[in-house]
């Protein structure tokens, strides 16, 4: 089965997760000091638990073989 797809389409999430994370965090450091940040660090919080799993799926999904099916040039 390849799972070169499948991969993509988890690099993908894993994109646009990677980009909310930096964005959250970056809008936590500029907090004014009486916003309620607590459920902002809760967000935070569930998409680095997001991405962490994602990840790991992702390298479990990564076969170099897979690639094969898709290579056009010499070999």
């Amino acid at each position: 089965m390849n799972r070169f797809p499948s991969l993509m389409r988890r690099i993908g999430k894993l994109n646009i997760l990677g980009d909310d994370l930096l964005r959250t965090h970056q809008a936590l450091a500029n907090a004014k000091p009486h916003w309620d940040t607590d459920a902002l660090h809760k967000v935070q919080e569930h998409r680095i638990e997001e991405f962490e799993k994602n990840m790991e799926h992702a390298i479990n999904d990564w076969r170099r073989e897979d690639l094969h099916k898709y290579w056009t040039g010499y070999s």
